[in-house]
C-alpha cells in the first residue's frame, strides 16, 4: 500500500513538474522574443535630476527531461548626463535552443547622444547594429540624427515627446529562406519619427508607450510601424515588475516572413539612478 501510494505521489509530482516546465517554456520563449525588433531607449534615460542610470533585464534557464530547453536572454542599458549632453549605451540579446534546434539567436547594440538646446528641444544622434535569425537579419546597421521636442514637461504626471529625423539603413538578409531573385542586400534612407507618452498613475505604477514610424524616403508605401507599451510596478526603489507589449508591422517584409509580429512579456527590471 505504501509503495502504491508512493508511486501515485511520484506520478502526480511528475505531472505537476511537467506542467511547471511547460509554463516556464512559454514564459521563457515570450521573454526572449521580446527583443525581436524594438530597441527601447526610454528605460535607460536618466532623469533630469540624476547624473546616471543603469538598467538591467536578465533571464537564464535550462530544462531537461520531458522538455529540452536552453535559454539565455539579457539586456543592459547605461545612461549618463554631462550638463547639456547625455549618452546612452544599450546592448543585449537572446539565445534559445530546444532539442538541438536554434529557435532564436539575436543580439543588438546601440550608442546614442543627446544635446539639450533648451528645456523643450534636444538633438539626437545614434548608431545601431543588430543580428536576428528570426527576422533573417545577418546584419542590420542604422545611423541617424534628428530633433526631440518635449510637448509636456517632466514635472507633470503626463509627458509627451515627439522625435523626428532621418536614418541610414543597411540590411543583409539570410538568403536560405528567400526567393531566388529576391533582394537580400539593401541600403537606403528612412524617416525616423517617434512618439513617446509617459504617465504616472500612482507613485509606484507608471506607463510608457513608444510608437515608431519609419518610412522609406523614396517609396512611402514601404514603411514600418512599431509600438512598445511598458507597464512598470515598483517593487522597491530599484526593482520593478514589468509587463511589456510589443507590436511590429512591416509593409514589405521578406517573402518568407509575415508582415507583423507581436508579443507580451512579464519580467523583472532593475534600474539604479544617482
Amino acid at each position: 500500500m505504501n509503495f502504491k501510494r508512493s508511486h501515485i505521489q511520484n506520478h502526480n509530482k511528475n505531472k505537476y513538474m511537467k506542467k511547471i516546465n511547460t509554463i516556464l517554456l512559454i514564459i521563457c520563449s515570450l521573454t526572449a522574443f521580446s527583443q525581436q525588433s524594438i530597441v527601447n531607449v526610454e528605460r535607460s534615460s536618466p532623469r533630469t535630476d540624476s547624473s546616471s542610470v543603469i538598467n538591467v533585464d536578465g533571464l537564464g534557464n535550462f530544462i531537461g527531461g520531458n522538455n529540452d530547453l536552453y535559454l539565455i536572454s539579457s539586456s543592459v542599458g547605461y545612461g549618463q548626463n554631462f550638463g547639456s549632453n547625455s549618452v546612452k549605451l544599450i546592448g543585449g540579446g537572446s539565445y534559445i535552443t530546444s532539442y538541438n534546434s536554434v529557435l532564436n539567436n539575436s543580439w543588438f547594440g546601440q550608442l546614442r547622444h543627446n544635446y539639450e538646446l533648451s528645456d523643450y528641444v534636444k538633438t539626437f544622434v545614434f548608431y545601431q547594429y543588430q543580428y536576428n535569425n528570426v527576422l533573417l537579419l545577418d546584419r542590420r546597421q542604422l545611423g541617424g540624427a534628428g530633433v526631440r521636442f518635449k510637448v509636456m514637461p517632466d514635472s507633470s504626471k503626463v509627458t509627451f515627446d515627439i522625435l523626428t529625423g532621418l536614418m541610414f539603413e543597411e540590411e543583409l538578409l539570410n538568403t536560405a529562406s528567400l526567393m531566388p531573385n529576391e533582394m537580400y542586400h539593401t541600403k537606403f534612407i528612412r524617416g525616423a519619427t517617434s512618439l513617446v507618452f509617459k504617465t504616472k498613475i500612482t507613485k509606484g505604477l507608471s506607463v510608457t508607450n513608444t510608437t515608431y514610424y519609419q518610412p522609406h524616403i523614396s517609396d512611402p508605401s514601404d514603411f514600418r510601424v512599431l509600438n512598445d507599451l511598458d507597464i512598470l510596478l515598483a517593487i522597491s526603489k530599484t526593482l520593478n515588475f514589468i509587463i511589456s507589449s510589443e507590436y511590429r508591422y512591416d509593409s514589405k517584409p521578406p517573402s518568407s516572413l509575415r508582415a507583423y509580429d507581436y508579443n507580451v512579456t512579464f519580467g523583472v527590471n532593475y534600474k539604479f539612478e544617482k
